[in-house]
């Protein structure tokens, strides 16, 4: 098995061995974590979030990056964009969807309900990217602007470097209407990434969709690593399309050390 799942009294969550063995401390976590805050400037709150996976992660970050998310393909290098907001305990950039970072000590976290976690390991440079992919980044194809990014400011070679597809909503849960259908359509040719489920329905596979663009970019097929859960069928998670108004946030959680 590519990834563990680890069940704790205040905490389960998902961690890759592979990524830890290379020094990468990483977790998505599951139902039992709240990453959505009524008031994200309350600190306090997030702060005794965090806490519970630090301790479980057995780190203590020197600095913490996240982002406000906005569903866009806009990745940010920590080392060349200083446009952050500073608070207490950690950093935010204010509308962005992908961190990206060669920094030890550094702690990078996105948040997902649904939307498709990606996280990018450069072996040999040791850079680190944490994206957000819903399916509007994916129609951006957020995830190319991370390996470009990669590549053009810290000398990636697409080759050494390891993808994370983290739980998201499944192929047959992903369920749109025509205008959405038609957007995937024109942008993407690939087989068997969409199915009309009745006149006015089409299921559409995002995880294939993304598992295909890491292809284009030249990662290798042996490095790519895909969690296939799905947060909406498996209670575990939280799910937007599952709980509407009430949802709550995961949060992918990776450390350089």
């Amino acid at each position: 098995m590519d990834y563990k799942i680890i069940e704790r009294e205040n905490i389960n969550y998902i961690t890759v061995p592979k990524l830890e063995e290379l020094g990468v401390k990483n977790m998505f976590t599951m139902d039992k974590i709240d990453f959505k805050l009524p008031n994200p400037l309350d600190e306090e709150k997030r702060k005794k979030t965090f806490d519970i996976c630090f301790d479980e992660m057995d780190i203590e970050p020197k600095n913490i990056f996240t982002s406000r998310q906005i569903h866009s393909k806009k990745v940010v290098s920590i080392e060349n964009d200083k446009n952050y907001d500073r608070l207490k305990y950690w950093n935010r950039y204010p509308d962005c969807d992908g961190l990206i970072t060669n920094t030890s000590k550094t702690l990078l976290l996105t948040k997902y309900a649904d939307c498709l976690p990606i996280v990018l390991f450069d072996t040999q440079n040791r850079v680190i990217a944490n994206v957000h992919s819903g399916w509007r980044g994916t129609l951006q194809k957020i995830v190319l602007e991370a390996i470009d990014q990669m590549i053009n400011y810290y000398n990636s070679d697409p080759k050494n470097i390891i993808a994370i597809l983290g739980p998201a909503i499944g192929y047959k849960d992903f369920e749109v209407t025509k205008e959405v259908y038609e957007e995937f359509h024109k942008q993407f040719n690939y087989d068997n990434i969409i199915k009309q489920k009745d006149e006015t329905h089409w299921l559409i596979d995002t995880r294939k969709i993304n598992k295909n663009l890491l292809k284009e970019a030249k990662i290798l097929a042996e490095n790519i690593i895909s969690i296939d859960i799905s947060t909406v069928s498996d209670k575990r998670f939280h799910s937007y399309r599952r709980d509407g108004k009430n949802y709550k946030l995961m949060g992918a959680l990776t450390y350089l050390e």
